[in-house]
């Protein structure tokens, strides 16, 4: 009972301390994860900066973060990156202010649209209707089920 309440407090800790952040500023913008997409065929990345990871969370430190601070957050499509892949960020809003947030982060998304680079990527269903994938089949191989 004391080691969870030890947690608590210092939870509150920092639930206030990054309340604190939205003093000065009306949103926080941050990446959604701190890596590129991986191969489906792994559940995480295997390595980091070659790194091995060492468990699932390990590689989700900015997200997971900000679900311990209790603070309404939003994920927006950014385009896409060097390699092609797309990406998004975290919109994160002062606690309570989930409607503005959500406004907020419509209009980045809107303003991005008109962002070469940054606007939304749409697939190209015409060519994934004709593309071969055998992810059913080595996912059940690879993960055991």
């Amino acid at each position: 009972m004391v080691d969870i309440a030890v947690a608590r407090r210092e939870q509150m800790d920092l639930v206030q301390s990054f309340g604190r952040v939205f003093d000065q500023f009306d949103v926080l913008i941050c990446p959604g994860v701190s890596i590129p997409p991986f191969p489906w065929r792994h559940l995480n990345p295997q390595e980091i900066d070659g790194q091995p990871v060492e468990n699932y969370m390990a590689w989700l430190g900015l997200t997971s973060s900000l679900t311990v601070v209790g603070h309404p957050v939003t994920a927006v499509p950014a385009g896409l990156d060097a390699a092609g892949t797309p990406f998004g960020v975290q919109v994160v809003g002062p606690m309570y202010s989930d409607r503005r947030l959500l406004a907020i982060a419509s209009a980045l998304e809107e303003a991005w649209q008109q962002t070469s680079g940054l606007a939304r990527p749409v697939p190209n269903f015409d060519q994934l209707a004709v593309t071969s994938s055998t992810c059913r089949t080595e996912g059940r191989l690879v993960h055991g089920t």
